[in-house]
């Protein structure tokens, strides 16, 4: 319950939140690099599930060092600079996640997107 809580904020961060660009890519995920091609025909299962499991990982890593801020020490860049980051981020790999559960035309692939997102 409690990550597809966490899963719900960050879609909600993603609906609306605009982007400030920049690459936005945590560790390994090939979803999202800024201005580059995706390569769909490289993706599996695992990878899904792996990238989805990376960027609740990151998220929520995201929010401690915004939440760890105190009410007087809050500016511009490490609030809604930092949240900017957080959807860009999010929004790199959740939408291709999703993306992959409505049109990918392996079920195996569909399946464990889906399965993604619903955590």
């Amino acid at each position: 319950m409690r990550k597809a809580f966490l899963f719900f904020c960050g879609f909600v961060l993603i609906s609306i939140t605009p982007s400030h660009g920049g690459d936005g890519n945590p560790g390994d995920l090939r979803f999202g690099a800024f201005n580059t091609l995706m390569d769909f025909n490289t993706l599996n299962s695992e990878y899904i599930k792996s990238s989805a499991e990376q960027i609740i990982d990151a998220s929520k890593e995201s929010l401690k060092a915004i939440y760890a801020v105190k009410k007087e020490a809050r500016t511009f860049d490490n609030t809604m600079l930092a949240i900017d980051d957080l959807y860009n981020t999010f929004s790199n790999v959740g939408s291709h996640i999703y993306l992959m559960a409505n049109v990918h035309p392996d079920a195996v692939i569909r399946d464990q997107a889906r399965a993604s997102l619903e955590i």
